[in-house]
């Protein structure tokens, strides 16, 4: 998708993600992970993430994003 926004491809710009953190990333990871989602402003995605059923796992990883 991003080659696909970077050169005017055809891509649908839409992307699900179903538990990315599940295949057992770190968190700093996830949080890079997160960092580049979060540049995308004009396409839509999904994410399903349970954060180790944490709100202070949530918080750590999503702090400094702006996720409209």
């Amino acid at each position: 998708m991003k080659t696909s926004v970077n050169y005017n491809g055809n891509h649908s710009q839409f992307l699900i993600f179903d538990e990315p953190k599940q295949q057992d990333a770190s968190l700093e990871s996830f949080k890079s992970f997160l960092k580049e989602l979060s540049e995308f402003k004009e396409q839509q995605m999904i994410v399903f993430a349970s954060f180790e059923n944490s709100d202070k796992t949530f918080n750590e990883s999503t702090e400094k994003f702006n996720f409209p």
